[in-house]
């Protein structure tokens, strides 16, 4: 192994490492994904926002369970398996923090396999090494996307959408590839829709990539690659629909003398967002912002040099004309998807740095060129920005709630009482001294716990492992005082 690839490896390994470091950027890095998948899939006691309880849910369950619930279901396999070997694995706060962290770490190396394989895909022979090490190196991948945001799945999910169109370029004038170009098409289709479901700021940066593949399909005179796209994306909107409809109970299904039976109405989750975020009042409950928030203190702190030469090329792109002539679709609709990204959501009032977590494939892809060319200090600079960053927001922020919660789990029952899956897909806590399951009036396990959380985030229920039984005396009951917003004792 050369040095270069001993480096890219350790690299590897330090992003796996972050990942699995408890800090904690944000309450939406669980409560909009893991809480709700781990309920559904294993059963254990979580907080349901009011983005899933509303009259007009706003989140789609596809990429929930599919960004978070993959992992998870792994476990539950793989307790099968061990079930069958007669072992028993206990599900603990780690296990359910590491799986979905690790899970969300290999979804963040997609963002580096598809940026660098869509400019060698554009430009065959391309030095691609200096544009590898700016994604290896950058905290917000390591960081940001190694953490279960829904605008992690999003990045990947414009990533992948900016490899799908360097594949339409690079086939839209050749003859034999007509039957490629059919089916990246509708790969295409599916992904931009499926984007647009994951979070409500993707199609804010996937608009040009849409436009640019209509473009390259009118020029090429491909009407069936056109037709294709439009009819994937319409198909896939569709089948998520249908499942959110019938997840929250808005569509039931009934299946009648063998004969289906539908009934109800049809619940768009990204129709009730649109409509959510476009009232003010419902924005200010989140927090009313600057309009150059974005500008001033997003960009900045989620890209910091890597915005100052995307800046300085777009500079020179306006300043002499000759650059122009070297500019692909590719690298034309990355730069004006960060732009477009940018100028719309710094339209909205509330606005926080993870919003603009896509727009950093975009930037990669846009002056890959210059990512050679930069001057050492430029990389200097860089190493010590992300390096700085990496330790406050992927080591030291927040990183005591994780640990809390799992103390709290070990010591809020007996040291005897174990939490497992079982093969109907729900947790059973049971004391390891005797057959003893939930629902069995003796040898009380639970140690009715008070916890106080002062200055901190809201601590993820899930994590603490405990069945969903309601007025079970093992419900992990936990109570808190959340003292820094208002004094109000509530459940955990």
């Amino acid at each position: 192994m050369g040095q270069r690839q001993a480096l890219y490896m350790a690299l590897v390994a330090a992003r796996v490492l972050l990942a699995l470091s408890p800090a904690y950027i944000h309450p939406d890095e669980y409560f909009q994904a893991p809480e709700i998948a781990a309920s559904d899939i294993l059963g254990v006691d979580a907080l349901r926002t009011w983005e899933f309880t509303a009259e007009s849910p706003i989140r789609s369950i596809v990429p929930i369970h599919l960004f978070s619930g993959t992992p998870l279901i792994v476990l539950k396999l793989i307790q099968r398996l061990l079930a069958h070997c007669g072992c028993l694995w206990e599900l603990t706060p780690w296990l359910l923090f590491c799986s979905t962290r690790i899970f969300a770490c290999m979804v963040s190396f997609a963002v580096d396999i598809c940026v660098v394989r869509a400019i060698q895909r554009q430009y065959p022979g391309a030095r691609v090494h200096a544009t590898r090490a700016l994604l290896a190196t950058s905290y917000c991948l390591a960081v940001f996307h190694s953490h279960t945001f829904a605008n992690s799945f999003a990045s990947a999910v414009l990533a992948l959408s900016f490899d799908l169109l360097s594949n339409i370029e690079s086939n839209a004038w050749k003859p034999a590839s007509r039957s490629t170009l059919i089916r990246v098409c509708a790969l295409l289709g599916v992904s931009l829709a499926f984007g647009t479901f994951t979070h409500i700021s993707f199609p804010m940066f996937a608009l040009p990539i849409g436009l640019v593949a209509a473009i390259m399909l009118l020029r090429a005179r491909s009407r069936a690659g056109l037709a294709t796209m439009g009819v994937g994306g319409l198909l896939t909107a569709l089948l998520i629909t249908l499942v959110d409809s019938l997840y929250y109970g808005t569509l039931q299904l009934r299946i009648v003398d063998g004969i289906p039976h539908v009934s109800g109405t049809l619940t768009c989750t990204v129709l009730n967002n649109v409509f959510y975020n476009s009232n003010h009042e419902n924005l200010a409950t989140h927090g009313i912002h600057s309009r150059l928030r974005h500008l001033l203190i997003s960009v900045p702190t989620l890209f910091g040099p890597l915005a100052i030469l995307a800046v300085l090329k777009l500079w020179a792109f306006v300043k002499f004309p000759s650059m122009q002539n070297h500019v692909s679709f590719l690298t034309a609709s990355a730069a004006v998807s960060a732009l477009s990204g940018l100028g719309i959501l710094s339209l909205a009032p509330h606005q926080e740095p993870r919003f603009l977590m896509p727009m950093f494939p975009a930037l990669a892809i846009c002056t890959w060129r210059w990512h050679r060319m930069a001057p050492g200090y430029f990389w200097r600079v860089w190493i010590a920005f992300n390096v700085v960053l990496a330790v406050g927001y992927g080591v030291v922020h927040q990183a005591g709630v994780v640990p809390a919660i799992a103390f709290i789990s070990r010591t809020s029952s007996l040291s005897t009482i174990q939490c497992r899956l079982t093969a109907i897909d729900s947790v059973v806590c049971a004391d390891t001294r005797r057959a003893f399951e939930v629902g069995e009036h003796v040898n009380n396990p639970r140690v009715k716990t008070r916890v106080l959380l002062f200055a901190s985030y809201m601590a993820p229920r899930h994590l603490l492992a405990q069945p969903e039984f309601n007025g079970s005396y093992f419900s992990g009951e936990t109570c808190r005082m959340d003292c820094f917003r208002h004094p109000a004792t509530q459940k955990l």
